[in-house]
């Protein structure tokens, strides 16, 4: 996270050479998605900011934020990083949900393969069910009810870094 922020602040020099900068990204969104994705298993999601919120009021006390020091530190960069910066930090450097697809997306391109570009009307369509999807997510986990767990299984993270695709092939198709 101190590498990330010296590499932030100085970012204007960093992207002058656009080659290097491309080269330079990959390797830091590889090292997103291997060690704090798949070995640290520190896919930070709405779930922890949520159980997060909901821990005080659940009676948790300070043990339970301890035991994933990783989606703590991650969460509390990210929170402090968005109202400075904005929301690009994690979603452009963190994520390794985020760090899979720009990676796929450039062997993609390297491949040649067809990128689909839907229609921006489908495209607003699809907006629009990810984030009812999120907003029952938000309403069962902040009411507690028990479908909150089964909601929670909606984001792909979980398939994809999480268990590393080791998942039932509809979960696998879903991620995909």
């Amino acid at each position: 996270l101190t590498f990330l922020t010296v590499l932030l602040a100085a970012q204007s020099t960093l992207t002058k050479n656009r080659k290097f900068h491309k080269i330079f990204r990959l390797g830091f969104l590889s090292f997103t998605l291997i060690w704090i994705g798949w070995i640290s298993s520190a896919q930070l999601s709405i779930v922890h900011i949520l159980n997060y919120i909901n821990a005080p009021f659940a009676g948790l006390n300070f043990g339970f934020y301890l035991m994933e020091p990783m989606i703590v530190l991650i969460s509390l960069y990210t929170l402090l990083s968005v109202f400075m910066i904005g929301r690009g930090v994690f979603c452009g450097w963190l994520c390794p949900f985020g760090a899979l697809q720009e990676i796929l997306g450039s062997i993609s391109k390297k491949l040649n393969f067809p990128k689909f570009n839907p229609k921006e009307n489908l495209q607003k369509k699809l907006w629009l069910i990810k984030y009812f999807l999120l907003g029952i997510i938000v309403l069962l986990s902040l009411s507690g009810s028990e479908y909150s767990s089964i909601m929670q299984e909606i984001e792909p993270f979980k398939t994809a870094i999480t268990a590393k695709f080791s998942r039932s092939w509809p979960y696998f198709i879903y991620a995909i």
